[in-house]
C-alpha cells in the first residue's frame, strides 16, 4: 500500500512539472508568434534582429 502512495506522489509531481513545461512552451510560442507577425512598425523595428535570428522572414 505504501508503494502505491509513493508512486502516486511521484506521478503527481511529474504531472505538475509537465504542465509547467507545456504552459511555458505555449506562452513562449505565443510571444514569438505575436512578435514575428506584428504589423506595427515600432514593434517590428524593436525586434528586427531577433526576428531574423529566429528565422522569421519579415520583408
Amino acid at each position: 500500500m505504501e508503494r502505491i502512495a509513493r508512486l502516486r506522489s511521484i506521478v503527481a509531481v511529474d504531472y505538475r512539472k509537465a504542465m509547467l513545461v507545456l504552459t511555458s512552451v505555449l506562452v513562449a510560442a505565443g510571444i514569438v508568434y505575436i512578435i514575428g507577425f506584428a504589423p506595427y512598425p515600432a514593434i517590428h523595428d524593436a525586434f528586427h534582429d531577433i526576428r531574423h535570428g529566429l528565422g522569421f522572414p519579415c520583408h
